[in-house]
């Protein structure tokens, strides 16, 4: 049998990986793929056959529940989750007639509410033996390692952004670090780059939620 595949559809790249990283913990074994735009992960699951695929509701070239329906056209057999901010959203799908072939989960919820509720899906599926316990890390993650280790970004950039998600301004990010004001500013024009974020209000938001989702998946 080869290994679980689960695609995750995501276009922030930090959020991406924090439920890379999620996806790892509860089913131990598997290989992850990110996608950015819907269709390219329809043409990657015809390849891979995913026994998971989890997707935020609001992508470049789709949102709401027609993401949910394409996928399941082209992906019967295969769990897939659809996460959302959007509560009107998630309370519109409940409120629909008959069964719900799909779990939405949203993302105002903790970070411990979305592990477990993906876990008892992938049990009630049978995609996961319902004895089995989500794999834990070797060490309690801390200071920049709360981002993942598998983050695009470098250490310096961990750090000014654990200090912008913190409150801090840019001088005082720079006294922290021992570096200028202008550095800062430079790390952190790089950071929105590669968060896909538009300012540090969005980056800090970002990141409170996959410091929360990480740390989540170490428990």
């Amino acid at each position: 049998m080869g290994l679980k595949q689960v695609v995750i559809i995501e276009d922030y790249p930090l959020f991406a990986n924090a439920l890379c990283e999620l996806a790892r913990r509860v089913m131990p074994g598997c290989v992850t793929c990110t996608q950015n735009h819907l269709y390219d992960a329809i043409e990657y699951s015809k390849r891979a056959h995913p026994k998971l695929i989890i997707t935020d509701l609001h992508l470049a070239d789709a949102h709401g529940l027609h993401i949910l329906y394409t996928l399941e056209n082209y992906n019967p057999n295969t769990l897939i989750i659809g996460l959302t901010g959007d509560n009107d959203l998630i309370h519109a799908y409940q409120r629909q007639p008959g069964d719900k072939p799909f779990t939405i989960l949203s993302k105002r919820e903790s970070s411990e509410h979305l592990q477990n509720s993906i876990t008892l899906k992938l049990r009630q599926k049978g995609i996961i033996d319902p004895h089995m316990n989500a794999q834990k890390s070797e060490h309690t993650a801390t200071s920049t390692e709360e981002f993942g280790p598998s983050f695009q970004l470098t250490e310096k950039q961990k750090k000014v952004l654990k200090h912008i998600s913190a409150g801090l301004s840019n001088k005082e990010i720079a006294k922290q670090l021992s570096i200028s004001p202008e550095t800062v500013k430079t790390h952190a024009k790089d950071l929105y780059e590669k968060l896909n974020v538009k300012n540090r209000t969005q980056a800090a938001n970002l990141a409170k939620q996959i410091i929360e989702i990480f740390r989540s998946s170490q428990s």
